[in-house]
């Protein structure tokens, strides 16, 4: 199974219940950035994946599954009383990440259409692919990053971070993906309806 690094985060703990019940299971999660997972799955390297974007593709069959909202976040020393716009972001600096420049196109395509003009126009502070690592840089004033909701939830120094208000807020759809053609033996079943139950 091979997720996001903050819905590794938070479904590991239901899977490893479920293995200490079943002793003989074996469970292997791994987090990666969506174009991971997809070349993963094709190559039949994993057998589930869960990705943010719908792929077209006769050897895959994908379930939507939930949504997760992103989060435009802070350093909470900077003061969101005013119109926070892309002119104060792009001075602050984007803190990248395996997802960050989907994400924030996601976000800023809808909220700061006038300004940003793509990738090419960020200025980019650092990069960083530990999901316990993405916002320890804003905490400490560094700069501004995208996530999603729940790996913000996840993060121990909240009082350090500011979340923005948006506009439009940005939700990513979360598709249960795996090989169409590739029947998964029964133990899957139990995964696939958890992970539904969980994220719907």
């Amino acid at each position: 199974m091979t997720c996001s690094g903050a819905l590794a985060n938070f479904l590991y703990p239901y899977f490893v219940k479920q293995q200490s019940t079943h002793p003989q299971l074996s469970v292997f999660v791994e987090a990666a950035p969506n174009q991971n997972i997809i070349t993963d799955l094709l190559n039949n390297k994993i057998d589930l994946g869960i990705v943010t974007r719908q792929t077209v593709h006769e050897q895959l069959k994908q379930t939507l599954v939930g949504y997760e909202e992103l989060q435009l976040v802070l350093p909470a020393k900077i003061d969101i009383s005013e119109d926070v716009g892309f002119a104060v972001l792009n001075k602050l600096g984007f803190i990248n990440h395996p997802d960050g420049l989907h994400f924030l196109d996601e976000v800023f395509s809808s909220n700061f259409a006038a300004d940003y003009k793509g990738p090419s126009s960020l200025h980019i502070k650092g990069y960083v692919n530990q999901i316990q690592q993405i916002l320890l840089p804003v905490a400490q004033g560094v700069g501004y990053t995208i996530l999603q909701k729940r790996a913000v939830q996840q993060f121990s120094q909240q009082q350090q971070l500011k979340i923005v208000p948006l506009t439009n807020a940005t939700h990513e759809a979360l598709y249960l993906t795996q090989k169409r053609y590739r029947q998964l033996p029964a133990r899957y079943q139990w995964f696939e309806t958890k992970i539904m139950q969980l994220l719907k």
